[in-house]
């Protein structure tokens, strides 16, 4: 049952992908053991089956960019990088306050607080002449404050909706998909925590 929820925390907000070889980037340790869920998605499916009920706060912790050497060489520089993250943190934010007390204080360590780790692990800008639009990838893990042990784990892929041609668009594309990946984790945290 859990499983099943994991893959809806991403699934249910992705957008279809090329098949590709999703891999950590190391951020989640070993990942030998998660589950390919279609092209875009793996998990981790020793998470506890007993759900997350009784959680009720949750921190969301800072969202880093650990991108690849060739992938910064591409113009994901420094500012790129703190937009991306930026703009994720926000629609986390957004998204799980709708449901859950958010806390900010990184002392607090409560049976009732989840941890949010999140991570962008990979960005590869559109190419206009090529006619191919962007993507990225994140890494998200969900551990209990008291702890520290992971709850959920998921490596996840998507692809931009259209070409961005613009500085603009690519920051509209960019922020959709960040959305996307909070509505699903917040759909799935709800749906996993009963509330």
């Amino acid at each position: 049952m859990f499983k099943s929820r994991v893959s809806l925390l991403l699934c249910s907000g992705l957008m279809a992908c090329a098949s590709t070889d999703l891999a950590s980037s190391g951020l989640l340790g070993d990942t030998s053991g998660f589950e390919q869920r279609g092209d875009d998605l793996l998990v981790d499916p020793l998470a506890d089956e007993d759900g997350l009920r009784g959680y009720t706060r949750v921190r969301i912790e800072r969202v880093i960019v650990h991108l690849r050497p060739e992938v910064r060489e591409r113009g994901v520089g420094p500012n790129q990088q703190r937009q991306m993250a930026g703009l994720f943190t926000k629609a986390l934010r957004a998204e799980l306050g709708e449901h859950f007390e958010l806390v900010d204080d990184p002392s607090v360590r409560a049976a009732d607080l989840l941890l949010v780790r999140a991570a962008i692990t990979d960005a590869e800008p559109g190419d206009p002449e090529a006619g191919t639009p962007g993507n990225g990838t994140i890494e998200v893990e969900i551990l209990d404050s008291s702890s520290r042990k992971r709850r959920a784990a998921a490596i996840s892929r998507k692809s931009a909706r259209k070409l961005g041609t613009t500085e603009g668009e690519r920051k509209a594309e960019a922020d959709f998909a960040f959305r996307d990946w909070a509505r699903a984790i917040r759909e799935w945290l709800v749906s996993a925590t009963n509330r």
